[in-house]
């Protein structure tokens, strides 16, 4: 669910009558307190019929008990989409990079998105080049291409999923610039990370480095400053740092293919902390200059 701030009020006001004007038309809501302030968040599909009300009952007008019909607004997918740009795109992309590797004849495209320069031969990876060599060929797309590739439809599936869930959150909370900017340096870490972890595998990609940063930013972003973009559901945090501990130990490379890029996932949560930490430091100094 997508919430919208709609107002803010002084931190003394009683807001129980607006609150009973919304809740006996079932226009889903909540109020928190932020810098001071009382802030009224509505649901994304109400925030039209939730601002009429509002502006109503500020004027001291009469609300008809059957308003209410003006309230029953359905959720438009395709609104959502062209207000997650980022998101979208970055599924699509993931998408195109399961077709990459899906598709032999497709092979070389794959490879130019391989962190570093790398060549098929007879069917093994063969001259395998160093990251010196992608800044020497000044091939800097590969600093981030790799968490489009994907390896398997469950790979691509998975990771989708996890993307429009938490990604969407972040760029409905900061904009499309953001989400982009987010994207590069989550993707960057993780592939660097995943490059330097101790593993065999100098091919590797997907988009679950850049979930873990989704996850990393949303969890802290949460404590410090609460919005309702960022509240998860209970257990979501734990079952993915537990996902996370479990592939360290090594079990889950049994059943996967290429194994699991650990490194890219622990690299990934760590950038998204550190995002989420340098974010909240900024707002907080802002905040007390003004």
């Amino acid at each position: 669910m997508s919430w919208i701030p709609i107002q803010t009020f002084p931190i003394e006001q009683d807001l129980a009558q607006i609150h009973h004007v919304l809740q006996s038309r079932g226009l889903v809501h909540r109020v928190i307190e932020y810098n001071g302030r009382q802030v009224l968040y509505v649901s994304e599909q109400y925030q039209d019929a939730a601002r009429q009300l509002l502006a109503m009952w500020q004027r001291g007008e009469h609300i008809d008990r059957n308003y209410a019909s003006a309230a029953a607004v359905t959720v438009k997918p395709a609104m959502q989409l062209r207000q997650t740009p980022v998101t979208l795109a970055l599924i699509l992309l993931s998408a195109l990079g399961y077709v990459l590797v899906a598709i032999p004849e497709l092979i070389h495209w794959q490879l130019a998105l391989m962190f570093v320069p790398m060549d098929l031969v007879q069917g093994q990876w063969l001259d395998v080049q160093s990251l010196s060599d992608t800044f020497e060929r000044a091939q800097y797309w590969r600093l981030v291409t790799p968490a489009f590739v994907h390896f398997s439809i469950l790979h691509l599936v998975f990771n989708s999923l996890w993307t429009w869930e938490l990604g969407r959150r972040i760029e409905r909370l900061n904009g499309a610039l953001f989400a982009m900017l987010f994207f590069l340096f989550a993707a960057f870490a993780a592939n660097i990370s995943q490059y330097f972890w101790p593993s065999d595998a100098a091919r590797f990609g997907g988009m679950s480095g850049v979930v873990y940063a989704y996850l990393g930013y949303i969890a802290v972003i949460h404590r410090l400053l609460p919005r309702p973009e960022t509240s998860l559901p209970r257990g979501i945090t734990a079952f993915m740092l537990a996902w996370l501990a479990i592939c360290m130990t090594g079990i889950v490379d049994q059943a996967i293919e290429g194994g699991v890029a650990n490194g890219a996932h622990l690299g990934g949560l760590i950038a998204g902390v550190a995002i989420a930490l340098l974010q909240a430091m900024f707002k907080r100094t802002h905040s007390e200059r003004t």
